[in-house]
């Protein structure tokens, strides 16, 4: 095509003629950009030379480092297209490294771990890397055994007030706080005997419902947080369906079914028989090992893909919007820059 009719092309804002411009590979890197799975299956080559798209596993996206798409959706937080490509019928390997040693999964482990990518590649690797002892992230509380009890300098560095976005903090602190109710051994021993109470900012809040004092920009004092989380969680009454309720028995079967695993985890045995689904009415058995992982064993579980997903906490996953990624990007090459990781980002 000859420059003239290029030009056309982009005079003419027509997607279409400008996508059949582009070669495969030029459209694979701008559907993982945009994390957009439906217009990268077709690209994507099947195993064994079955047929597909001419992207490979092979294929060097990265020519630097050597890195494959799977690299680069890490990157990109393209956390669908990360699950597509971990998945049948492609199962890259999420353990493929560049040639610095980084495989996808380090590279998503390292800096915030954003968890809509960090837990396909869990899911699909036989052994975490090495977390660092001197800090932890909430991929790093949602998939390994805890260390030792949480410090409130530990909680700071987690929930970041500089996220992408307020939403972003609050979904932070809900999740944090309910993983150290699922997990006692997380609890900061002061406060084992705090009572459930609510805050003023919370009290004088346009939205009874919503825990707005955990999205606040300034310094808070992290016990009245988790106080004021747990009157939300425990008393808040009747809040809308899209926001955080008082405990169901379905979320407290995940509270023991968590504790149990990652009792398991801890002690590398064999646990059997040692729950039932209330939702299913199956009683199944789990075999554990110390090399799995949370999110692993949460695999091994003959259940169907939504109960998995409610043991993994999905529902309460902070989730970084499209127009924030590129904020959130660039918080975790700040964060990088101080040391938090082995492999540059």
């Amino acid at each position: 095509m000859t420059t003239r009719s290029l030009l056309d092309v982009l005079q003419s804002g027509d997607a279409a003629a400008f996508e059949s411009l582009q070669s495969p590979l030029h459209r694979a890197e701008s559907a993982v950009a945009k994390d957009d799975y439906a217009a990268l299956r077709p690209l994507l080559a099947l195993p064994g030379g079955g047929g597909g798209g001419p992207v490979t596993e092979n294929l060097v996206v990265n020519s630097a480092v050597r890195e494959n798409f799977l690299h680069y959706a890490v990157r990109q937080l393209a956390g669908y297209c990360v699950h597509v490509l971990v998945n049948p019928p492609y199962n890259w390997d999420p353990q493929r490294q560049n040639v610095l040693g980084a495989s996808p999964l380090d590279l998503a482990m390292s800096g915030t771990a954003y968890l809509p990518v960090v837990w396909p590649l869990a899911v699909a690797s036989p052994a975490l890397p090495h977390g660092s002892t001197s800090s932890v992230t909430l991929a790093d509380l949602l998939l390994r055994p805890p260390p030792h009890p949480f410090s409130h300098d530990a909680i700071d560095t987690i929930c970041d007030r500089r996220a992408a976005s307020p939403d972003y903090t609050l979904a932070a602190f809900n999740l944090l706080f309910d993983l150290i109710r699922c997990t006692p051994e997380l609890m900061v021993r002061d406060w084992a005997h705090i009572a459930p109470q609510r805050c003023a900012e919370c009290s004088a809040s346009d939205s009874p419902g919503v825990a707005s004092c955990l999205a606040a920009d300034r310094p808070v004092d992290f016990p009245q947080r988790f106080s004021c989380w747990l009157w939300h969680r425990h008393l808040g009454g009747d809040k809308p369906t899209n926001q955080l309720s008082p405990l169901s028995l379905l979320e407290c079967c995940r509270t023991v079914i968590r504790q149990e695993i990652m009792k398991g985890l801890v002690n590398g045995i064999c646990v059997i028989d040692f729950f039932t689904v209330v939702v299913q009415l199956c009683t199944f058995d789990c075999f554990l090992d110390r090399q799995m992982n949370y999110a692993s064993a949460i695999k091994s579980l003959s259940l169907p893909q939504q109960l998995r997903s409610f043991l993994a906490f999905r529902d309460l996953w902070p989730v970084c919007h499209a127009t924030h990624k590129f904020n959130f990007r660039r918080q975790q090459q700040e964060v990088l820059s101080l040391g938090r990781y082995v492999y540059p980002f």
